[in-house]
């Protein structure tokens, strides 16, 4: 008669629902043992699967072990565990296998693995990081417009909205453009990267220019370690932010657009000078590209980096600091607005030429240049320096202009 064996198998595995590569999660075991002896101490692998079917290919998240259990008895207990720093997002199976190793005879070796019904969303809400500078280290964060409570995806078309000097992502100025932008289309994404530490100068300081360098590379290595790819990733920037997004998509090798808010100029004594003979090109990394530079900015806003963008608009009658409201004036016309139909953010995703005017036609300042002009259209402000009034531009045979 062969001898007694004992018989360890798992019946009940439940993880959390939702979770984030790093995190630490509770997983509920019970595992049974149907023999006729009681095993030996053994050890349980559990393991993360998107087929929910259990093999050695699988992200391990531990191996523990578990003293004896009794004939017909069973073990339950609760996990504290911690999920691998590096895991590809996506939706998982948590899932267990007993006695990995095979060191335990058993009367069945071919029920020794379960997989929880239910599923782990596995996402992060916030990409987290330092940045430094000499002997200076910053903190920085991209995460969701809306929340931190909203997952990051890396597999749709995503928007990130970058401010500028002593700002940071909660700038209502910002905001209201970020939430402009999240209307435009249902399952785009927005983000938001916050790099208010590191842009913080003071009433008259300018020491943040020397991060935007480092922010970018963060930035950069951040997103395509997380699984985004250029295509999907279009930049929004504000001053020194614009500097931002011409670094980032040149770290990423390309984005899909840029869309340049009034990019600053250099900033005495610092380390990074946009106006730099090719340092700032947004065409350069970018498939698409709109910049927006107010004449009234002076001495922040830089009609050099400005005009290195596909599409270039001088605004007038507003200044640096008004210029995000006037911007997202613009994309909250009704589509059947005549000065809409110039700006749809369509045209910017897919670089659809613009409708009617010809390009190169305006200098910085405004006025019609159609020898030698950097810019191609003219944005008039309201009095208050907030909203769109007029759009000039050439459509090839004269100036024409078209209220909003």
């Amino acid at each position: 008669m062969p001898a007694a064996l004992c018989d360890l198998t798992p019946v009940v595995v439940q993880g959390p629902e939702s979770a984030a590569p790093g995190d630490r999660i509770t997983v509920n075991l019970q595992i049974d043992n149907l023999g006729a002896v009681a095993s030996p101490r053994f050890h349980v692998a559990i393991r993360l699967s998107l087929d929910g079917i259990m093999d050695s290919q699988d992200p391990l998240v531990a191996t523990v072990a578990h003293r004896k259990i009794a004939a017909d008895g069973n073990a339950q207990w609760t996990l504290r565990l911690k999920l691998p720093d590096i895991l590809p997002v996506g939706t998982y199976h948590i899932g267990v296998v007993v006695d990995p190793g095979d060191q335990v005879p058993e009367q069945d070796e071919a029920n020794n693995t379960l997989a929880d019904a239910g599923t782990i969303a596995v996402f992060r809400n916030a990409l987290i990081g330092r940045v430094k500078y000499q002997k200076g280290t910053k903190p920085v964060e991209i995460h969701a417009l809306g929340g931190e409570l909203a997952p990051i995806n890396p597999g749709i078309t995503t928007w990130i909205v970058i401010h500028g000097r002593d700002e940071s992502s909660d700038s209502p100025d910002l905001v209201a453009l970020a939430q402009q932008i999240d209307q435009y289309q249902s399952g785009d994404q927005v983000l938001v990267l916050d790099w208010k530490k590191a842009a913080a100068s003071g009433l008259v300081g300018g020491q943040g220019e020397n991060y935007i360098r480092p922010v970018a590379a963060w930035a950069a290595q951040a997103l395509t370690e997380y699984g985004f790819a250029g295509q999907h990733l279009n930049l929004v920037g504000y001053s020194w932010g614009a500097e931002v997004a011409a670094e980032m998509s040149e770290d990423l090798g390309d984005v899909n657009s840029i869309l340049a808010i009034d990019p600053a100029r250099d900033y005495p004594g610092g380390s990074y000078n946009p106006d730099a003979p090719g340092e700032v090109d947004f065409q350069a990394h970018a498939d698409h590209s709109w910049a927006f530079f107010a004449t009234s900015s002076f001495p922040f806003g830089s009609p050099i980096s400005a005009s290195t963008a596909e599409n270039t608009i001088v605004l007038t009658g507003s200044d640096h600091f008004g210029i995000v409201s006037v911007v997202t004036s613009i994309l909250a016309l009704p589509a059947n607005n005549p000065v809409a139909a110039e700006f749809s953010l369509v045209s910017l995703l897919t670089g659809a030429p613009m409708p009617t005017w010809q390009p190169d036609k305006y200098s910085s300042d405004g006025s019609l240049d159609i020898a030698s002009g950097k810019f191609d259209a003219v944005i008039v402000a309201t009095v208050n320096g907030r909203s769109v009034a007029v759009l000039r531009y050439f459509d090839g045979a004269e100036e024409q202009t078209i209220s909003a």
